[in-house]
């Protein structure tokens, strides 16, 4: 049965990949608009997969304790510490392939504010 399902899928996977590839399209987009705009963050645009690892910009004062915390307390917004990928604390994962624009809209927003809110 496994084997069929598996099949199943190869045979079909146009219809399956081309609603995740225009999702996946529209959220960077939205990911690269929000960047250009971006006063405390810069980043080197992926090529390719649904993350990016941007940081913070040299020049900017950030708590970055106070802001990894308050993101996750108080702005219920979670993204991947650089220090569990073994870079500074300055970097961060931050995924957008599985989210939808509106959730991936808010999350950005949330980081800005906390961004904002966490400069010394």
């Amino acid at each position: 049965v496994d084997e069929e399902i598996a099949y199943q899928l190869v045979v079909q996977k146009q219809s399956f990949l081309l609603p995740i590839h225009t999702h996946i399209r529209a959220n960077f987009a939205l990911l690269q608009t929000w960047f250009a705009q971006q006063p405390y963050l810069e980043w080197v645009e992926p090529q390719a997969g649904v993350v990016a690892f941007p940081r913070i910009k040299t020049g900017f004062q950030i708590d970055i304790e106070h802001f990894y915390h308050s993101l996750y307390h108080n702005y219920q917004t979670l993204v991947g510490a650089g220090h569990w990928f073994e870079r500074e604390k300055i970097y961060f994962r931050l995924g957008f392939g599985f989210p939808t624009a509106e959730e991936l809209s808010e999350g950005l927003r949330r980081l800005q504010a906390c961004l904002s809110e966490s400069q010394r």
